[in-house]
């Protein structure tokens, strides 16, 4: 808090504490009652919304205090101000007076100075008391006006203090609640990293279980490529080798054998059209004989 001097330190503050409805609570009754243990996901919310809800309630009531101080100080300067004011139309009157007792005084003197008018003395005595009552009166109202001037810059000073710390308190307030969101979107942000972490969890737990069913699968199948291997395992390099070059031997037995086919398919065209060169009985009775002999 800031220091305040002793000639300033004349303000009056009352505090008002209403304990309407409050509830006396014993200290066992408090340490004998069970505590409910959070769990681990709804502690750091409730506990920041417990902090959240206390820190809003001091605050408030903080800044309630520093208004309603506000508002004293603001109409005490106003009270001074129209004072002051009211003080400056009276000093402003009185040195009108004061100036028109001393052209009074002067047109006085100058009719005293003729030898026909000849004024009494006693109306200058008078209007000469008049006149030092007058300026008594005008110097005890500077005097005044310089302690109300003083009393203007205090309660001035006073207020600009309280606007400030009432500024600070605003300020602070402000910054609290912006760490206690970036904290809310931090947690919010964590939880969604959580599920996000959890569904991943889940989906390489299904990955690793459809991993294990092809692993039994390619077992299964290992086991009956490895007996198909084994059975045919009686078949040596030897007999392979064989095998080709008998179907290497059939093959070319096959090529020949269409050779000769197809030859002897050429001299049968060769006949067949020599034969129906000549004469028909004759060609009858070779195309009886050609029958007769080919299969």
């Amino acid at each position: 808090m800031f220091a305040v001097d002793l000639e300033f330190a004349a303000d009056k503050i009352e505090l008002c504490l209403d304990f309407d409805g409050a509830v006396l609570v014993d200290d066992d009754d408090v340490n004998d009652a069970p505590h409910d243990v959070p769990s681990g996901s709804n502690f750091g919310d409730d506990t920041l919304a417990r902090a959240i809800e206390r820190l809003k309630l001091l605050d408030a009531s903080s800044l309630a205090a520093l208004l309603h101080r506000m508002d004293q100080l603001e109409t005490a300067v106003s009270a001074s101000t129209r004072q002051l004011a009211t003080q400056e139309s009276e000093t402003r009157h009185l040195r009108q007076l004061y100036h028109s007792a001393i052209q009074e005084n002067e047109r006085l003197a100058q009719q005293q100075a003729q030898p026909v008018v000849m004024a009494q003395p006693t109306s200058l005595q008078s209007s000469l008391q008049e006149v030092m009552e007058m300026d008594l009166k005008v110097h005890a109202l500077a005097k005044e006006k310089d302690q109300l001037v003083s009393e203007n810059q205090r309660v001035t000073s006073l207020c600009a203090q309280f606007q400030q710390e009432v500024m600070w308190k605003t300020l602070d307030l402000s910054d609290n609640q912006r760490s206690l969101q970036r904290l809310e979107w931090q947690l919010a942000s964590e939880k969604t990293k959580v599920d996000d972490k959890t569904q991943e969890i889940a989906d390489m737990r299904a990955k690793v279980a459809a991993l294990e069913d092809q692993t039994a699968t390619l077992l299964k199948h290992k086991k009956v490529l490895i007996t198909e291997v084994k059975s045919l395992q009686k078949y040596s390099h030897v007999n392979v080798t064989a095998l080709a070059q008998d179907a290497h031997e059939a093959r070319m037995v096959q090529k020949s054998l269409a050779e000769k086919l197809a030859s002897v398919q050429h001299e049968r065209d060769a006949l067949q059209a020599s034969l129906q060169a000549l004469p028909s009985p004759v060609h009858a009775s070779l195309v009886a004989v050609d029958k007769a002999t080919l299969p």
